[in-house]
């Protein structure tokens, strides 16, 4: 019986996970994802609690240590802060009341939805 593409990305990664550590991991995959390589093919990087890192992964299974992986999402807030302005110095106090404004599934989205916010309102 063969592997699955799954395994045989699996056990490349942990391989050279534990020759040369992560960065070459992520360097290896980076590389591969850029050259399209099919058994590639659905790897993304994901947040993984044993990791400790954002890792690649492949059907929700981190592909260097084989736990499940989260999601990722990325929330956008406005708050207010307290600002005290010394002669020397300011203080600055959150104030326990931040909006939520939206739910992004990349940096660039939230970041977009940031911009946007900051444009319309010329003062954030």
């Amino acid at each position: 019986m063969s592997k699955s593409r799954f395994q045989k990305v699996a056990d490349v990664c942990k391989r050279i996970y534990e020759k040369h550590g992560m960065s070459e991991v992520f360097d290896i995959v980076n590389m591969k994802l850029e050259a399209n390589n099919p058994e590639f093919e659905g790897v993304s990087y994901k947040p993984c609690r044993g990791c400790d890192n954002d890792v690649p992964s492949m059907d929700g299974i981190c592909l260097i240590c084989g736990q499940r992986t989260g999601t990722l999402k990325f929330n956008v807030w406005v708050e207010i802060e307290r600002v005290e302005v010394y002669e020397d110095d300011e203080v600055y106090r959150d104030e326990d009341n931040p909006i939520k404004l939206g739910i992004r599934d990349s940096i660039e989205e939230a970041v977009e939805l940031q911009e946007e916010v900051s444009s319309n309102f010329k003062e954030i």
